[in-house]
Parts: C-alpha cells; sequence; structure tokens
C-alpha cells in the first residue's frame, strides 16, 4: 500500500489530514490494520481499528474489468464517517509500473521499456479484439449454427412484409372472384 501512496503524492497528502487514526482494510480475505502516520503513509498496526472497509469480490471484478466500483461493493464497519472519508482515497490509489521501470533502470532506458512494454500490452489487446471480432464473424457466417440478432430481425420484418402482401393479393383475387360471379 505505501508502494501506491508514494506514487500519488496528492493523495498521500490528503491521508496526512486522518493521521493518527487506525483503519483495517479487508481485501480478497487478506487483512491490512495500520495507523495512519503524520506523512500520510501506512504503519502496521496491531491496534484495534477505528474503522474496517471491506472490498467484496465483486469490487475486484469491476476493477480488472476497468470499471468503478459501487456502493454494493464496499462494506464499513465503525467509523462510518472516516471510512467514508477514507474510501475514496484509497480508491484512488493507483499503480503506475513506468515510474518503477525508471527507478529501477534509469531515466531513459526505464522510459524506452515502459513505451516497448505499454506498445506490446497495446497491441496484445487489439490482437485480442480482433480474434474477438473473427469468432463473431465465423459464429454468423451464412452456414453457421448462429442468427445474428440484427440479421433475425430483417429476415422477420421481411416475412410480415410478405404474409401482408400474401394477405393484400388473396384479398384481390377474391374480389376479382366475386365481381365475375
Amino acid at each position: 500500500m505505501n508502494h501506491l501512496i508514494h506514487q500519488s503524492d496528492d493523495i498521500r497528502q490528503s491521508l496526512q489530514n486522518y493521521h493518527g487514526h487506525f483503519l483495517m482494510i479487508s481485501l480478497a480475505g487478506q487483512n491490512i490494520q495500520a495507523l495512519i502516520k503524520e506523512d500520510g503513509f501506512l504503519a502496521k498496526s496491531s491496534q484495534e481499528p477505528e474503522v474496517v472497509i471491506t472490498l467484496k469480490q465483486s469490487a475486484l471484478l469491476k476493477v480488472a474489468q476497468k470499471q468503478i466500483p459501487g456502493v454494493a461493493d464496499v462494506h464499513i464497519q465503525g467509523n462510518h464517517h472516516l471510512g467514508l472519508a477514507l474510501l475514496p482515497l484509497l480508491g484512488a490509489l493507483q499503480y503506475h509500473p513506468e515510474d518503477d521501470l525508471i527507478r529501477l533502470f534509469g531515466d531513459d532506458l526505464g522510459a524506452v521499456i515502459a513505451n516497448r512494454l505499454f506498445r506490446c500490452a497495446k497491441n496484445f489487446s487489439e490482437l485480442k479484439q480482433r480474434v474477438v471480432e473473427q469468432i463473431t464473424d465465423y459464429a454468423y457466417e451464412e452456414h453457421a449454427p448462429f442468427v445474428h440478432h440484427k440479421h433475425l430481425e430483417q429476415l422477420t420484418e421481411h416475412i410480415e412484409t410478405l404474409r401482408d402482401d400474401v394477405a393484400r393479393l388473396q384479398a384481390r383475387v377474391n374480389k376479382l372472384n366475386q365481381d365475375k360471379a
């Protein structure tokens, strides 16, 4: 957690306003019990927490899908006021891998490695999207066992139009037969 806090100076400064408070964060079965220090970082603590913030599994799934967890994904016990104040700060923490790469390899090499990794990730994401599109196209080909919803709607509209045309034609035939008779 402190590594994430270190990467976000504005959040660290905001956490300084809550120094001296004890909290516990429960995430995926792991508990982090800590004291907020004067510098905004967390220190391990065994003291009873004032607030327990539990992130449910649904919150992790939403974060993994780059969605924002909702109220139902978080449970706050204890000091709700403190929990509601800390929750947006903790939720705004983000990991910036390029910072670590620059720290490990220096400015130039770290930036090059980060750039290449991000390009690889982008290329992988685009490749994944193309594969999904190709599988979808294959599934909806003419002889495939699936029919796309849009095509089914068009077919239904054409059938309804044809049915109405046949009904009008039948009415005309009936009328012509009556006029003949």
